[in-house]
C-alpha cells in the first residue's frame, strides 16, 4: 500500500560522515588503547517523539532506523574486536506501559518492544559476533529483558535507591545474581 505522509517523514536519511569520523577515530582509541566498548545504540529518549517511534517500527513491521542507521553501522564496525557488546536500547522501561512507573512517560507498549529489540538482535548477529545486551532503567524489570524474544547474551540493571521512594524499585545490594532466577548473566551496569 501507500505509505502515509506521516510515514514518509518517519523515514531516516542515516549516518553523516561527522559520525563515521567520530565512530572510526573512538574505535581506533579503543583498539590501541586495549579497551573494549558495550556500545548504546538507542536511548529511550528517542521514543518521545512520535516520528522517530514510527521510524523505529511502523505499523507493517518495517524498520527504517534499522534499514539506514543500523545496518550501515554494523556494516562498518560489526567486526571491530574493540566492541565487546551492543546495548539495544538504554532504559526502555521507563516508556513502555506495562513497565513505566510513570503511565504519562509510557508510549510503547511491551509486545512492541520485544518485536523491536527482536528484530535489532538478528541484524546484530547477522553482522557481529559481539555480545547483545539491554540495559534496564530499574531493577524491578530484570525478569523482562531474560525474555527469549529479546535474544541477549546477558541482562543489565542500573540501580539507582530513590530516597522519595524506597519501594518504587527492588535492590541488587545485599542479593546474589543467582537470586533473581534469571537464565542469563546479569550485570550491575550503573549505580551510584
Amino acid at each position: 500500500g501507500r505509505a502515509t505522509r506521516r510515514e514518509i517523514e518517519a523515514r531516516i536519511a542515516g549516518l553523516d560522515a561527522e559520525f563515521f569520523q567520530d565512530m572510526d577515530a573512538a574505535i581506533e582509541i579503543a583498539s590501541a588503547s586495549g579497551v573494549r566498548l558495550c556500545l548504546v545504540l538507542l536511548d529511550y529518549l528517542w521514543f518521545h517523539d512520535p516520528q522517530r517511534r514510527l521510524a523505529l517500527l511502523d505499523r507493517y513491521g518495517a524498520s527504517h532506523f534499522l534499514d539506514q542507521v543500523i545496518d550501515p553501522f554494523l556494516d562498518r564496525y560489526g567486526k571491530a574486536t574493540a566492541i565487546h557488546s551492543f546495548d539495544l536500547i538504554n532504559e526502555p522501561d521507563w516508556v513502555i506501559h506495562e513497565l513505566a512507573t510513570n503511565p504519562r512517560r509510557s508510549v510503547w507498549p511491551l509486545d512492541r518492544l520485544r518485536t523491536f529489540a527482536g528484530l535489532m538482535s538478528g541484524r546484530i548477529r547477522a553482522h557481529s559476533t559481539a555480545l547483545i545486551t539491554l540495559g534496564g532503567g530499574r531493577v524491578a524489570p530484570v525478569r523482562e529483558w531474560d525474555n527469549p524474544s529479546y535474544d541477549l547474551d546477558f541482562l543489565q540493571v542500573h540501580s539507582y535507591p530513590d530516597v522519595r521512594y524506597p519501594n518504587r524499585d527492588d535492590s541488587v545490594f545485599g542479593r546474589t545474581a543467582a537470586s533473581f532466577g534469571l537464565r542469563k548473566p546479569l550485570l550491575i551496569g550503573e549505580f551510584p
